[in-house]
């Protein structure tokens, strides 16, 4: 399972790291064109969903009401998986180009808390107190959107087939 969601990141991130360098408009984060950024994010999601589309052996009608709801799974589990670990350590949660399924949309509640809670153990005059209180909204914050990520996989099962369900466990969309 989490050999699964490893892979669908590792594709993230190498994907990310071919975004364009920036050429005119507004620059975003890490120098990239906002606009080129934005677009390959949309064309990188679009090629996804076809692939998953056909490897679900959907007909247009039926993906055009699973699409959504993979969406939404997908943008919760990058969500989870990017406010821990690594990501934390190196500044995670700052804005960036992190998430596919949320570019461009405001940071969820678990962004802003573990932003909040990376920004508090950078600071050197941060008090006991302070970690503890920014720890304990990133554990509500964490724990809300677990139990979002589980009812977006609920609402998802619900609508597949038995193979479909089959493919999306060994995707590590679904558990």
């Amino acid at each position: 399972m989490k050999i699964a969601k490893a892979h669908v990141l590792a594709a993230v991130a190498f994907a990310l790291s071919l975004l364009p360098a920036a050429s005119s408009g507004q620059v975003g984060p890490g120098g990239f064109d906002q606009a080129q950024a934005e677009q390959f994010m949309q064309q990188m999601r679009q090629r996804m969903m076809d692939a998953l589309k056909d490897q679900l052996e959907s007909s247009d009608e039926e993906f055009k009401i699973l699409q959504p709801k993979i969406e939404k799974v997908m943008r919760l589990q990058i969500d989870l998986s990017g406010a821990t670990g690594f990501s934390m350590m190196f500044g995670g949660g700052r804005g960036g180009f992190g998430n596919p399924f949320a570019f461009g949309q405001p940071p969820s509640e678990l962004q802003k808390a573990a932003t909040d809670l990376a920004d508090i153990l950078r600071s050197q005059e941060s008090t006991p107190r302070q970690i503890k209180e920014r720890l304990a909204a990133f554990r509500q914050a964490r724990t809300a959107a677990q139990a979002d990520l589980a009812k977006a996989r609920e609402d998802l099962l619900s609508l597949l087939t038995s193979r479909q369900e089959a493919m999306l466990v060994t995707m590590g969309l679904l558990e």
